[in-house]
């Protein structure tokens, strides 16, 4: 019984011991990097949409082109977007040949989340364009202008 409460407590300091820390040690100091000391001037300004003045210019949209799927992820583009701006536009992806499949069939649940998304964040979005020169899928077009052959009637 003897043996085993010594050596219960020669563990119990070891223990101890090794749990105590020098506060001291950790006590050291790291400089920011020169590039982003370069930036931090850029701390020094507000968001975008608040140097427009909307008493003189109740109108003006400011607005930026997004990548949907990556605005539709909520990540940090969306966060950066609806903190400086008002209005957004899709980028490729609300294009004729990134909706519509081969067959003529539309593909929306893209559009259709990137329009919830910002409507719930209270930003407006201003279309793509209705007609572009490229971009279009020249499958799906190919085959509604293909001409139609009439049989010849009668003998």
């Amino acid at each position: 019984m003897n043996y085993f409460n010594n050596i219960c407590l020669g563990v119990l300091a070891i223990v101890l011991i090794s749990s105590c820390a020098d506060e001291s040690l950790l006590d050291y100091d790291v400089k920011k990097p020169e590039q982003i000391q370069n930036y931090d001037y850029l701390k020094e300004y507000d968001v975008l949409k608040e140097y427009v003045s909307r008493e003189s210019h109740p109108d003006f949209i400011l607005g930026a082109g997004v990548s949907l799927p990556d605005f539709n992820k909520k990540g940090y583009q969306y966060a950066h977007i609806v903190s400086n701006f008002n209005e957004i536009t899709a980028g490729y992806n609300m294009k004729h040949g990134a909706i519509v499949t081969n067959n003529g069939d539309l593909q929306l649940a893209g559009v259709v989340q990137f329009v919830e998304t910002a409507e719930q964040a209270g930003i407006t979005i201003y279309g793509h364009t209705l007609c572009w020169h490229s971009n279009q899928n020249a499958t799906y077009l190919n085959n509604i202008i293909a001409p139609t052959i009439i049989p010849p009637s009668g003998g």
